[in-house]
């Protein structure tokens, strides 16, 4: 059936609501933005129904310049892959908002560091969650300007990680450990931090420090980085950024004819799918994501309701060890 497309009918505005209910548009403004108690009920009542019968929705810039804030909180992140746990740390930060009446704003930020303070500016969010993707001198600056932030949250988080990578490999008997990076053009924020918890244990055990090697999720290139890594001084056991790192690394190496684990072990993290059906089966170290997104919540529901809160004090996740064939 043709014809013509159906024209969106047009919202309701303050001034309709204004006439429907014999009362002024200021009136209407105060009683929807929380100050109906400076209003007698009757006139409360009026604005409040004819809202209602004309489905009015208040315009969120407005309320928020009413407000002095939205019902918006901003979730930054950094511009990294996004894998299986901060997806699961999303997601439960949007559902828990969203019980409460706030509605989660995804931020990925990037170079331009500017860019989330003029996100801010303009919507006068009600919190900003960091992800790790902001300095400490960002975070201040978007408290002199007014604006609740909670986190980092994932240093901490990410430095146990890498505590926990090493410490696998030394207590199966490496004594020579390396680092895998994944080598992408995205801002690598919680590579460094997991690098600096697996070298931190090498410390700790007496073990030289770990080299690094950027690692390109690609088969034939990678093939060349762990050429370079297998040359002198070589190493017995690799820590690697993520699962997808740890399976690609396992397919160059069965290309130079080295073996894992005889000749080269390696642990990834995140427990995905490319670890668990890689061959052999990525060794990993498995995050309780409903358990770290609860403390962030917790955390971020806190700093709401006028808490003051530290910056990452504690890891936010729970780690399982799970044991596979690479090491």
């Amino acid at each position: 059936m043709s014809g013509s497309p159906r024209t969106p009918a047009r919202a309701a505005t303050s001034q309709q609501v204004a006439d429907r209910a014999g009362v002024s548009r200021p009136t209407v403004s105060q009683v929807l933005n929380g100050r109906a108690a400076l209003f007698a009920a009757e006139t409360v009542d009026k604005v409040l129904r004819a809202a209602d019968e004309l489905d009015y929705r208040p315009s969120v810039a407005g309320r928020a310049l009413a407000r002095g804030r939205s019902d918006i909180v901003v979730l930054a992140l950094p511009y990294v892959t996004y894998g299986p746990l901060l997806q699961d740390i999303v997601d439960g930060l949007s559902a828990s908002l969203a019980e409460r009446g706030y509605a989660a704003l995804v931020h990925f930020a990037g170079s331009d560091h500017a860019a989330t303070e003029r996100l801010v500016d303009r919507l006068l969010p009600a919190a900003v969650a960091d992800l790790g993707a902001l300095t400490a001198a960002e975070r201040d600056r978007l408290r002199e300007r007014g604006a609740v932030v909670v986190g980092p949250g994932g240093a901490a988080t990410n430095e146990l990680a890498g505590e926990l990578q090493a410490g696998h490999l030394a207590d199966r008997g490496h004594t020579r450990l390396d680092f895998a990076l994944i080598d992408d053009p995205r801002h690598d924020q919680y590579g460094p931090e997991r690098l600096r918890g697996f070298a931190r244990a090498c410390a700790r055990r007496g073990l030289a420090e770990p080299r690094t090697w950027h690692v390109p999720l690609d088969r034939d290139r990678a093939r060349g980085v762990l050429e370079g890594a297998l040359g002198a001084d070589r190493p017995s056991a690799m820590g690697c950024y993520n699962d997808d790192v740890a399976a690609t690394l396992a397919a160059a190496a069965r290309d130079l004819g080295v073996r894992v684990p005889e000749d080269l072990a390696l642990i990834g993290m995140d427990d995905t799918v490319s670890g668990r059906v890689a061959e052999p089966a990525i060794t990993t170290l498995a995050a309780d994501s409903r358990h770290a997104g609860e403390v962030f919540s917790a955390q971020l529901v806190a700093a709401l309701d006028g808490a003051d809160l530290l910056d990452d004090p504690e890891p936010a996740a729970s780690f399982r060890l799970v044991r596979r064939g690479s090491t």
